[in-house]
């Protein structure tokens, strides 16, 4: 029943009292969990992909194909490459799509001397929101080692980042969807098996403080990733199981592949006993211990017992083979790294990836990175997975404990990924995943499927996709745009590139140079 406390009637411990901020406060010194907390939850997607480039004279691999290509002359700079293929997409995304979109430039917001060194249109924008513009960049780690396709055409590897999305907007899908439709139409997109969906997962609002501490619905979430990390996998291709880039928690984590030994070091660093009582009840509303194994107790009371975030997320790594080039031999050889497995949390505590100076958002959203899904750019899979997301996600900040721990009981018996959306009420994406996991083989490249079709998905845009780029012609590409000048103030070594419709003329919608 509704009260003054809680208005919407959720009492969120299972039958327990409901307990004020006054209340909560002698419970740890110096943290308040925000127990009642109604901010809407947000997310944001990454999408992956390969663009294909053209050297002028080669001839079209895929002709019947109207969707844009970039040719180049030959010779063309790498950097020069990219920065036309961003250039074509943010046309599409700013004219077409209509979103706010900029090129990349550094930190996950750029700074103010970063933003003066963008072009007028990107600068145009600085005024929204933080996090209201769409971010476009260029990303070489997609590209494959082996690609039997390498000869075809060259690749250039694409991440194209959305807004933060508020999920209590109506609409709060749309922009995404209107995005899809457009680079999907005009362009030739590969999702190669180097690509991945990464969902980013937050809070309209949040006290970073806080989140330092290791607020509890953050340890409830961990906890609960931990039991349905393997039903959640079962949705997505079964290559991602063993995907270097989002390996299972449970299975490469630091915190389970350490010995028995090593676990109870690192669980006596957290919370002493004394301090532990308040989370330690708090674990006990959603733990079913009489199906969990002793390893199974100790890997969760580490989760609740660690003094911070920061704690318990570098315990969440995983350990990594990667191969480094041997500076005085030329040869790869495998080297033993930490890094990001199936969840991500440099977003939402600094300092999350130890020794990554590089990491472009270091605490800074706030969010999870979710990135069990395979690279995708269809609109319903995004949607429903984004659904399935954000419902796991308030489970754990406001959701029923005595829910999360049916959900926990289930799963150490014969409990597959239909079951999880069933438990978390979602009855459509039951429907939709249960046919999508009856395709195994959807995946699977071809030379005459290399490119994903035009999209389904209803579009606004009505007749202008047709105007906006001329029709390609059938003629080899042969014009040339005049020398750019390269970046710091370096001439390049051959002509500059101009993007060009396959086999034919410059389009119509010619991108910038600048």
């Amino acid at each position: 029943m509704a009260n003054e406390r809680d208005p919407l009637g959720l009492d969120l411990r299972a039958g327990n009292p409901i307990l004020t901020e006054d209340d909560l406060l002698p419970m740890h010194e110096g943290w308040v969990e925000g127990y009642y907390k109604r901010t809407p939850v947000t997310y944001g997607v990454e999408l992956q992909f390969l663009f294909p480039v053209l050297f002028a004279g080669q001839p079209d691999p895929h002709p019947n194909d109207g969707r844009q290509v970039l040719v180049v002359a030959p010779g063309t700079l790498e950097y020069q490459i990219q920065k036309l293929v961003i250039d074509m997409i943010l046309v599409v995304l700013r004219q077409v799509a209509r979103v706010p979109a900029w090129r990349h430039l550094g930190g996950i917001y750029p700074n103010a001397r970063v933003i003066a060194a963008m072009e007028e249109e990107s600068q145009s924008i600085v005024r929204k929101e933080r996090y209201a513009q769409w971010v476009v960049e260029a990303a070489p780690e997609l590209l494959l080692r082996r690609d039997p396709y390498i000869n075809r055409y060259k690749w250039v590897g694409i991440k194209v980042k959305s807004s933060k999305r508020d999920t209590t907007f109506t609409g709060h899908f749309d922009p995404i969807a209107d995005a899809l439709v457009a680079l999907r139409r005009f362009f030739r997109l590969r999702l190669a098996p180097s690509t991945s969906l990464m969902v980013h997962i937050g809070e309209k609002e949040r006290d970073s403080d806080s989140y330092d501490l290791c607020p509890v619905w953050f340890r409830k979430f961990c906890t609960l990733w931990w039991f349905v990390e393997r039903p959640l996998f079962l949705l997505s291709h079964h290559s991602r199981r063993i995907n270097g880039k989002c390996l299972p928690l449970t299975k490469h984590s630091i915190l389970h592949t350490m010995d028995n030994e090593q676990l109870a070091e690192a669980i006596e660093d957290g919370f002493q006993r004394n301090e532990f009582a308040p989370l330690y009840e708090q674990m006990h509303y959603i733990l079913p211990e009489t199906v969990l194994t002793q390893r199974e107790q100790d890997e969760v009371e580490f989760i609740w017992r660690a003094k911070d975030t920061k704690q318990l997320v570098h315990q969440l790594l995983v350990q990594k083979m990667e191969l480094v080039a041997m500076a005085d031999e030329g040869r790869l050889e495998p080297d033993p790294l930490l890094g990001i497995g199936s969840l991500g949390f440099q977003g939402f505590c600094e300092g999350a990836v130890p020794n990554n100076p590089s990491a472009h958002n270091d605490g800074e959203t706030g969010t999870i990175e979710v990135r069990n899904m395979e690279g995708t750019l269809d609109s319903t899979l995004i949607l429903n997975w984004v659904t399935v997301l954000v419902r796991l996600y308030d489970l754990a900040r406001r959701g029923h404990t005595g829910d999360i721990m049916s959900i926990i009981y289930k799963s150490k018996g014969v409990y597959g990924g239909l079951d999880l959306l069933r438990d978390l009420g979602l009855p459509d994406q039951v429907e939709y995943f249960q046919a999508k996991v009856n395709r195994p083989n959807y995946m699977l490249e071809r030379f005459d499927n290399l490119f994903v079709g035009p999209s389904r998905y209803p579009s606004a845009f009505g007749d202008f996709f047709p105007e906006f780029f001329q029709p390609p012609s059938s003629q080899a590409p042969d014009s040339q745009a005049p020398d750019s000048q390269a970046p710091d103030s370096q001439a390049p070594d051959s002509q500059a590139p101009v993007s060009q419709a396959p086999g034919g003329e410059t389009p119509g919608g010619q991108v910038p140079a600048g």
